[in-house]
């Protein structure tokens, strides 16, 4: 009986310990793929995965979404860039910056001449958003979902409005609302809200 339990069990082990690997190999071509693309980010030669280290993860539900944070490994607090992983139910991944404010074009804040030094990052978060949504299939309940726990359970962000997050999300269908984040005494970011039309596709 132990023996034929063995027999069940190996095979199970072995599959989930290859899809784990998958899994891993996507986050580092995820990662490389970022950190070439934008070149403010910070990398290393050799792998992402082992440079921008995990800070902080969350699965929710049975698999149906994996969300990480992952920042430099040599640096800490405010002054590490980190890069926001996400991983929908069929295991694609893709990767968000998560830049400091220093990059204040990322965040649409407003620029000042001492910060027009910094040269302009070339997208936003608004846009990686988008595009994360588009790219992972996540639309309606599915999309809103994701806001939550990337706002509020990922990055403990704080709600200067003082209402839900679906009020903040979406406003109607002809507008979404895109959180500007801000640090806040070091350990979680505080939100500000801007309605930013087109609209998406829900």
């Amino acid at each position: 009986m132990r023996r034929n339990c063995l027999i069940l069990i190996l095979p199970a082990l072995i599959v989930l310990g290859c899809n784990h690997h998958k899994t891993e190999l996507d986050i580092e071509k995820a990662l490389k793929g970022l950190t070439k693309k934008y070149p403010q980010l910070p990398t290393i030669k050799g792998n992402q995965i082992e440079y921008y280290t995990l800070e902080r993860k969350l699965i929710i539900g049975n698999n149906d979404l994996e969300l990480q944070l992952r920042r430099q490994a040599d640096k800490t607090g405010s002054a590490a860039e980190r890069i926001i992983v996400v991983i929908n139910s069929q295991k694609h991944v893709y990767a968000i910056p998560f830049m400091s404010n220093k990059y204040r074009d990322y965040w649409k804040l407003s620029i000042s001449e001492d910060d027009k030094k910094t040269p302009p990052f070339g997208t936003t978060f608004e846009k990686e958003l988008r595009q994360c949504c588009e790219e992972l299939g996540f639309k309606g309940f599915d999309m809103l979902n994701l806001f939550k726990e990337l706002f509020y359970s990922l990055l403990h962000c704080q709600n200067d409005c003082n209402s839900k997050i679906e009020d903040i999300i979406i406003a109607d269908s002809n507008n979404l609302r895109i959180y500007h984040l801000k640090e806040f005494n070091g350990k979680s970011y505080k939100i500000e809200v801007e309605l930013i039309p087109p609209p998406l596709n829900l």
